[in-house]
């Protein structure tokens, strides 16, 4: 879920243990440290641990910046992905749209990366059959969001939730969603390139989460930040196909 948050950084998602580095990410860092500017560290230290924050550490020039690497987390998920919106347009110019996505399942926030990336719209995580508080608290923070993208059905974003959105705040809300989560990342590719289509999209197994995690930079690297579209490991889904 940390993970889910971070695609409106643009920047390189690697990931780790939670007590050590995995050898092909340490090669990686390794490898490119002098062209590495800054490390954010997503999640507490339940997720990524102090002993691996501190050699991480290891990377940083000493003659960079004391914040070259950070730890940006919050008490759960949900404050996580709150947090992380916060240190993005932390002195930058605020956002006008989110991306509320169910924190209870994974398909519909990872497929969401690209249109995040593309709309500046931090995604917001969700659950329960009403806005969260934290959620709430964030909106009434941030009077400049005016549009709100909804991905996936009224089982995991509900209508109450859109009504309030919609009605109460006076948000533009646009619901982006399908009967399976192929269609809802199709859905999601329709709304990202309906008036500037791409030549290239990337394709994640439904089924899991890590390879699409690192999937945002490699879409947005594209001309005309490539959708993420969903197959299963032997076939198509329908939906997938026919877009």
């Amino acid at each position: 879920p940390d993970g889910l948050a971070s695609a409106i950084y643009r920047d390189a998602i690697l990931l780790t243990e939670a007590d050590s580095i995995p050898a092909a990410t340490a090669e990686w860092l390794e490898a490119n440290c002098d062209d590495v500017d800054s490390i954010t560290v997503v999640g507490g230290v339940d997720a990524v641990s102090s002993a691996v924050f501190e050699e991480l550490l290891e990377c940083a020039d000493p003659d960079k910046e004391s914040d070259v690497v950070k730890r940006i987390a919050g008490a759960n998920r949900y404050a996580t992905a709150i947090a992380v919106a916060d240190d993005y347009f932390d002195g930058e110019d605020p956002t006008t749209s989110i991306i509320l996505a169910t924190g209870e399942n994974f398909p519909d926030a990872l497929a969401a990366g690209p249109l995040a990336i593309d709309r500046y719209a931090p995604i917001i995580l969700n659950n329960g059959d009403s806005l969260r508080a934290d959620v709430a608290a964030y909106l009434d923070a941030n009077p400049d969001i005016t549009d709100v993208y909804i991905v996936g059905g009224e089982s995991v974003i509900s209508a109450a939730i859109e009504a309030e959105l919609a009605g109460p705040r006076g948000m533009n809300v646009t619901r982006l969603a399908g009967a399976t989560r192929a269609d809802t990342a199709v859905a999601i590719a329709e709304e990202l390139h309906d008036n500037n289509p791409t030549d290239a999209v990337v394709l994640v197994n439904a089924s899991g989460f890590a390879d699409a995690l690192s999937a945002s930079i490699l879409a947005y690297d594209f001309n005309n930040t490539a959708p993420i579209l969903l197959v299963n490991a032997d076939s198509i889904p329908a939906a997938t196909a026919a877009w």
